[in-house]
């Protein structure tokens, strides 16, 4: 009988507390280009997936759709990756890191990444700032956005 309790309280060692999962959808508008290019108006569709780790970290999945609108070929792309996010008082700041599927030709993917930030105006809603970039061998694209990113 001692052995079957050991047993069990070993198995619930390992069993913790279950950690809340977010689901976040987000609408953004934003402007691509630099200095020397023409500025061109982007849309960008969020979705991530975020598991709660403790009271202010936040890890998971992100994807989405992004659509710069240029003068001679349009930029699309989907981006997969992981996504963190790290919430004090009603700010928070993340960073999204994974690949870019580029869907309308050109170099096919590269890299993507996007440090962010926002406001929470309540526990559904956040007013979201970020920085995207994509990274081929041949090309830099970047986008600098701001948009609504709602709990579900």
């Amino acid at each position: 009988m001692k052995k079957y309790f050991l047993l069990a309280v070993f198995l619930f060692s390992f069993v913790g507390p279950t950690n809340a999962q977010l689901l976040k959808v987000g609408l953004n508008g934003g402007i691509s280009g630099g200095a020397r290019e023409l500025v061109d108006p982007a849309i960008i569709v969020d979705v991530a997936y975020f598991f709660q780790t403790n009271n202010n970290l936040q890890v998971g999945a992100v994807s989405g759709y992004s659509h710069t609108f240029k003068n001679i070929s349009d930029l699309q792309y989907i981006p997969v990756g992981g996504g963190v996010r790290y919430e004090f008082n009603r700010f928070g700041l993340g960073a999204d890191i994974g690949y870019a599927i580029v869907i309308n030709g050109g170099s096919g993917g590269s890299l993507y990444y996007a440090p962010r930030m926002g406001f929470e105006i309540n526990d559904k809603v956040a007013i979201m700032a970020s920085y995207r970039g994509l990274t081929t061998f041949f090309s830099n694209w970047d986008i600098v956005a701001l948009g609504v990113e709602l709990g579900l």
